[in-house]
């Protein structure tokens, strides 16, 4: 535990997105969740812990989202945005990236989804609204025309088949 704890930090420190790849893959949630000991220092040093490694967490998740999305790893850095959003739900601007990307793959469903899930947490959390940002994208969005099937441009036309040449064979009857 301690060396993963060392390589996570090491990683998350490197910044590359290599290292941040493998940093962000070594935090699997809160340190020694579910433990609890009834030694007020020791649980005082834990809390103070598992809150520094998930901000660091946080902290190798947000560059890593930016270094995918720069490289145009769309699909990563949506899945890297749905794991920063499951660790802290009301970083607006961590929804705002993940609608943006849905956009960019042509999700609109999706993007107007995060949306709503982007409101449901502000409200059952801290009982307030998206913030002007936030909805100015919402209705950029929403104004978006979806693609229709019929504004996908029809396939080329097949080329006509090739006659068959048979060589060394005649059709020829006698």
């Amino acid at each position: 535990m301690a060396a993963d704890v060392r390589a996570f930090e090491q990683g998350a420190g490197r910044g590359t997105r290599e290292a941040l790849e493998e940093a962000v893959a070594l935090y699997q949630g809160d340190l020694l969740e579910g433990l609890t000991l009834q030694e007020p220092p020791f649980e005082e040093w834990l809390l103070a812990e598992r809150l520094r490694l998930r901000e660091l967490a946080q902290d190798a998740l947000a560059r890593l989202i930016t270094q995918q999305r720069d490289a145009g790893a769309h699909d990563e850095a949506v899945q890297t945005a749905l794991r920063l959003v499951a660790l802290d739900p009301l970083q607006e601007s961590v929804h705002r990236t993940l609608m943006r990307l849905y956009t960019q793959l042509g999700r609109r469903g999706a993007a107007l989804r995060q949306y709503q899930h982007c409101v449901a947490a502000l409200q059952r959390e801290l009982r307030a609204e998206p913030d002007d940002e936030t909805r100015a994208l919402y209705q950029q969005i929403l104004k978006r025309e979806p693609a229709h099937p019929s504004a996908i441009p029809p396939p080329p036309p097949a080329a006509p088949p090739r006659a068959l040449e048979w060589k060394g064979c005649s059709t020829r009857t006698r």
